[in-house]
């Protein structure tokens, strides 16, 4: 897609002064840099073309390069092929045309969507996209003066006869492996993918655009019969259909027959990850295309050969660990009456006598009557909600993903028990674990840092002073704002171009960091967000300062100590478990953080942001290795749990309580 109006003002146009799109990749690189603009501070303002803006990866250029991500046969990763070496060469050649990667990512940080996409305001030339994108134009776009044309393809596909190139595919439906209705389920695909399925569905669609004002746009199917109709009926032979949107979608037509698409393997997801890291990683100046590649190649032909070549197990019995749990809890129960009613029954009764004689009866003898014996069944009444919620959702589930870290098991396929392989595997062949803990363990610098903040925002709302109350209520109204409310606002400070960080420091004459952009701030970037939230610790600081006494501080003013020292010798060492609370409260967040980096960073760049509850994540969600993440989680938990018995063995030495 590509803007004509500033195709004219660059004089990229042809010998009738028409605008004329790049055809071959050297033309490309020359448009990307006549139409990119910079400013003053030599920062870009108008972007001529971004090497992974749009729908654009490294799969679209190695398709322009003939290159492909896997072998014929489906076994064999082919991602670290010269083809797609040279691809990923020319995305970084671009970049650093345009200043590097990095001040593009900064640029790209400010686009919006809808009304204020950055092609409908001018601000990017060219992109590469698919047909979904000209959905989002009709109604914002009425006045863009643009066109689609096949995007460029390499001089090597150009020798080859080859003038253009695309891509297809997005979502396919699929019956599961362990389906109990796969004969109902293709039934369901058949009638989805039959011309009645297909007229519902537009039908469906075309009412939901119409609706609200937009013209409808018909996706690209993948029977070229039924796509023909469709695209007759609601676009080309459609009169009430803009005129000016028909001959791109015409373009987007005609590409069919051409497209590509991603290779059809059970390590996909993983080949996609891999060759998204790669990609950034070339772009970054991090590593070299062909190193990139080939790391990429090699943990994706890992995964395939895992994937093709299954550990020998046997597969669980499910209905065995239902029982043994079933048993289990019985145990427990019957554990807890027998030594209530025949231990500890008796020592209560034994001290009711020895306190009070009078009391000794006919209601206290016996194995479980009386007083006491009803006392003890209302309790187990009150807390039923509770135990019964833990049993079914807290223990229950803790036991199953112990017994599913000793199995292979990816949700669809049974679970099959193979032992330590999953410890082994995060301890010798997974190169992100080592990376993930790095992370984590960089992000405890933010809790001394939010335990000195919080604390010293505590001692000044412990001041009397007229409208503390206030003051207090607007330091901590940040610790309630929904979490990603909060990201949401802080991505926007930390924008490199118009944030407001950014801005601030302009001002100063310094220069701003790229933050979220950048493999070194994201980090600290993430840190000074958590500042945010500090308002919550600072209420626990608060209890702990008012619970020291008048008197201490009197004591010392007589004795002449100084403010200081007031601190030192007696606020610090009256508020140790408090900082106890705090530090081990804190440590535990740490190890826990995924929201952040989830939503702002999506773990990178260059998985400078990948933390281990990430990376758990992705190997759970996004790869299936549900055992495997399993592994890692209860890895994590004996972690947590390390440093929580640490700090409280070394709290006896410095925490001190009013009882002691």
């Amino acid at each position: 897609m590509y803007n004509k109006d500033m195709f004219r003002r660059a004089g990229l146009v042809d010998a009738r002064g028409e605008p004329a799109p790049p055809r071959t990749w050297e033309q490309l690189r020359d448009y990307a840099k006549r139409l990119t603009q910079y400013d003053e501070n030599g920062n870009i303002k108008v972007l001529g073309f971004s090497p992974t803006y749009g729908n654009a990866w490294l799969y679209m250029y190695s398709w322009m390069n003939g290159g492909e991500f896997m072998s014929t046969d489906g076994r064999t990763c082919t991602l670290g092929d010269t083809l797609n070496v040279e691809a990923l060469t020319f995305m970084r050649d671009i970049a650093r045309d345009l200043g590097g990667y990095d001040k593009i990512k900064a640029f790209e940080s400010s686009f919006m969507t809808a009304a204020l996409d950055p092609f409908i305001t001018g601000k990017v030339a060219m992109r590469i996209d698919t047909v979904y994108a000209l959905k989002g134009f009709v109604p914002y776009s009425r006045d863009l003066n643009f066109a689609v044309a096949p995007p460029p393809v390499s001089a090597r596909q150009i020798a080859k006869g080859q003038t253009a190139t695309s891509w297809s595919g997005g979502w396919a439906y699929a019956i599961p492996y362990n389906a109990r209705h796969k004969q109902a389920g293709w039934e369901f695909i058949r009638f989805m993918q039959s011309d009645e399925g297909w007229r519902l569905y537009c039908e469906a669609e075309r009412e939901a655009s119409e609706s609200q004002g937009y013209a409808y746009i018909p996706p690209m199917i993948p029977i070229i019969r039924v796509n023909e109709q469709i695209s007759r009926k609601y676009v080309l032979d459609n009169p009430a259909f803009p005129e000016k949107f028909k001959n791109p979608y015409k373009v987007f037509m005609s590409l069919l027959p051409i497209s590509h698409f991603r290779p059809v393997t059970p390590a996909g997801q993983v080949l996609w990850h891999r060759h998204d890291i790669a990609t950034q990683e070339a772009l970054y100046g991090k590593k070299t295309p062909s190193q990139a590649l080939d790391e990429g190649a090699a943990i994706v032909q890992r995964e395939l050969d895992r994937l093709t070549q299954p550990p020998h197990g046997r597969p669980i019995r499910w209905s065995l660990f239902f029982v043994a749990y079933g048993l289990l809890i019985a145990g427990t129960a019957g554990g807890a009456y027998f030594w209530d009613t025949h231990m500890g029954f008796r020592r209560r009764l034994a001290a009711v006598f020895r306190r009070r004689p009078e009391t000794a009866g006919g209601t206290l003898e016996g194995s479980g009557g009386g007083y006491f014996r009803a006392q003890w069944k209302w309790g187990v009444l009150f807390t039923a909600p509770w135990l019964l919620g833990f049993v079914v959702f807290g223990a229950g589930p803790m036991l199953y993903s112990i017994l599913m870290s000793f199995c292979d098991y990816d949700v669809i396929n049974p679970a099959r028990w193979i032992g330590l392989e999953n410890y082994r595997r995060m301890f010798t062949s997974d190169e992100l674990v080592p990376k993930s803990f790095y992370n984590t363990l960089l992000m405890a610098i933010g809790v001394p840092l939010g335990m000195t903040v919080s604390l010293a925002m505590a001692l000044l709302l412990n001041m009397r002073v007229r409208g503390v109350a206030l003051w207090r209520t607007l330091f901590y109204l940040p610790a309630i704002v929904p979490f990603v409310a909060s990201i949401m606002l802080w991505t926007w400070l930390f924008n490199p171009v118009g944030g407001v960080f950014n801005k601030a420091l302009a001002l100063l004459g310094l220069p701003g960091p790229n933050w979220l952009q950048s493999e070194t701030w994201s980090k600290p970037a993430l840190i000074i967000m958590g500042l945010w939230g500090a308002g919550g610790q600072m209420l626990i600081w608060l209890a702990g300062l008012k619970g020291i006494s008048q008197h201490y501080y009197e004591a010392a003013a007589i004795d002449g100590a100084s403010l200081r020292q007031q601190f030192r010798y007696i606020t610090l060492p009256m508020l140790t478990p408090y900082i106890f609370f705090n530090l081990v409260m804190g440590l535990i967040g740490v190890f826990q953080i995924f929201e952040s980096a989830y939503i702002m960073t999506k773990g990178g760049p260059v998985n400078s942001t990948l933390f281990y509850v990430y990376h758990l994540f992705n190997n759970a969600f996004r790869y299936g290795h549900m055992g495997y993440a399993c592994a890692m989680a209860w890895i994590l938990f004996l972690i947590i749990m390390a440093l929580t018995v640490i700090q409280l063995k070394l709290s006896r030495r410095w925490v001190h309580y009013d009882s002691e």
